[in-house]
């Protein structure tokens, strides 16, 4: 996987991210995706991802009680640990914007128990109505199928070297 280029991977492996609701069940037909942990793992993601985009509830099962996010470098908000740092983030994050939405344009398998989502967000600044559109990426990093890591960019570049990808 590692020295794959991303707009050549399989279509096995790069798994294209359902729209919205519901989460829970990919529409896409199951044999495309790979099989085993890694599915799992990806999964996880897009239910979580569907979960902070769309619900006023995270899906804690899905957390780690210890979990850490490390928010892209140069970005407004606090990092998290734990679940309460989680809430404490979410509600950061709701604070600074009146409306917003992430867009995610792929789930990538990054093997070695990792999941790259590429992707966009966008909102309006509460208070200064100012607009945002942006790239974001996250890594995540799940062990025994829970999500254990977060880790932000703003930059495609970025977020693909610390998968192990390149483009």
């Amino acid at each position: 996987m590692k020295d794959t280029v991303l707009g050549v991977v399989p279509e096995h492996v790069v798994h294209p991210v359902p729209p919205p609701h519901p989460w829970r069940v990919p529409s896409v037909d199951s044999a495309r995706y790979c099989a085993g942990m890694s599915q799992e793992n990806v999964e996880v993601v897009k239910e979580w991802i569907g979960a902070v985009r769309d619900s006023e509830d995270f899906a804690w099962h899905l957390l780690a009680p210890d979990a850490e996010l490390i928010n892209a470098t140069g970005a407004p908000f606090t990092n998290a640990s734990g679940h309460e740092g989680f809430r404490a983030w979410r509600a950061e994050v709701s604070d600074a914007f009146e409306e917003g939405s992430s867009h995610p344009e792929q789930v990538v398998d990054a093997g070695n128990e990792k999941v790259l989502a590429l992707g966009k967000v966008s909102g309006r600044g509460r208070g200064t109505g100012l607009q945002v559109d942006m790239e974001l990426h996250s890594l995540y990093t799940l062990v025994d199928g829970k999500i254990s890591r977060v880790e932000g960019f703003f930059s495609r570049h970025e977020a693909l070297e610390a998968a192990g990808l390149r483009e």
